[in-house]
Formats: C-alpha cells, sequence, structure tokens
C-alpha cells in the first residue's frame, strides 16, 4: 500500500539522498551563478534544414528554420496576433529530445 506524502516533515531526507552524498547550501546565494533551462520555448525536435551536433544536414523535419524572408510573416492581422499572444500563455511543446538535437554535449 503506497502512502501519500502531505508535508515535508514525512519525507525520509535519508533515503532521496544520492550514493555520493550531497553539497552544502551555498552561504550567499546572490553569490552563485544559477542556470534555468526554459524547455518548453527550445525545440522539439521536428526541425528541418539544420546541421546537427556531428554537422550533419538534417531533412527529416517539419519545421524550417527562421530565414531573414520570414521577418514579418508572424503577424498580419488582428487574429493573427490574438494567436500570437494565446500562444505565449500555454506550453510550446519544447523536448528534452529536442533540447539534445541542438547542444553538442
Amino acid at each position: 500500500m503506497t502512502t501519500t506524502v502531505q508535508g515535508l516533515s514525512q519525507l525520509n531526507f535519508a533515503s532521496l539522498s544520492p550514493a555520493g552524498g550531497l553539497f552544502p547550501s551555498p552561504i550567499a546565494w546572490e553569490d552563485q551563478a544559477f542556470y534555468f533551462l526554459m524547455l518548453d520555448r527550445f525545440s522539439n525536435g521536428r526541425e528541418n534544414g539544420y546541421k546537427d551536433n556531428e554537422g550533419n544536414f538534417v531533412q527529416s523535419g517539419t519545421t524550417l528554420p527562421y530565414s531573414p524572408a520570414d521577418a514579418g510573416n508572424a503577424v498580419k492581422t488582428e487574429a493573427d496576433a490574438a494567436r500570437w499572444r494565446e500562444a505565449g500563455t500555454k506550453y510550446v511543446g519544447g523536448t528534452l529530445k529536442g533540447l539534445e538535437s541542438k547542444i553538442g554535449y
């Protein structure tokens, strides 16, 4: 039978610790560099026409890369503008696989 944890006091932190142990929290967080990756706006792995991490040209996706000819074509009418604003309020669809396809490590 599984028990639902309803508070931090119910967690067994020792069982969650990695085998190598933990590092202490920095004394002054304001002196630390903190990175945050917003995966949703990155890549969904369906791009076409770009070079992969090995330098091979990818032709299998359905989303073409941005080109200068695309400038100004996203919003032409008030309905387009409304759709553009609405798209920013919900999940767009980046994936870890898409991210992996764009970074070389």
